[in-house]
């Protein structure tokens, strides 16, 4: 039989094993969940993990919502950005000032995609302006 779990997770804008929370129209859980093969699971603290089927289907049929938490790299670790012309491009976390300047602006993205999906909203939110593809680059 085939899996089509990660497909699925991919979908709704995460990866197998990433913690997110979840928060529905009224309310957002302080707990964190992730995704494996065989479903959603809530993470405790011991480091176990509980199977939640109906928050799965929530997120689903768009009763629930996922919030990722912001992603911080990790010393050596790559991550996606803006150079000064607004180009995506691949930089190398070192704990710089340009690192946390990107950090703390909102331009540190897990992936290109990430990173080519938001420019838009980003640029307006610094410009200004409306985000042109020919004419911004």
């Amino acid at each position: 039989m085939v899996n089509y779990m990660e497909e699925v997770v991919e979908m709704l804008g995460v990866v197998m094993g990433e913690k997110f929370k979840v928060k529905s129209k009224l309310y957002e859980a302080p707990s964190l969940y992730f995704f494996c093969n065989d479903g959603l699971h809530l993470f405790n603290g011991d480091g176990t993990a509980k199977s939640q089927n109906n928050i799965f289907v929530g997120l689903l049929n768009g009763d629930f919502e996922i919030v990722k938490p912001p992603f911080r790299p990790q010393r050596g670790q790559d991550y996606w950005g803006y150079d000064g012309e607004w180009t995506i491009c691949r930089i190398h976390w070192r704990g710089s000032y340009y690192d946390y300047t990107n950090l703390f602006t909102g331009t540190v993205f897990r992936t290109e995609r990430e990173a080519l999906a938001q420019r838009p909203e980003i640029y307006k939110k610094f410009t200004g302006q409306e985000w042109e593809d020919d004419a911004n680059v």
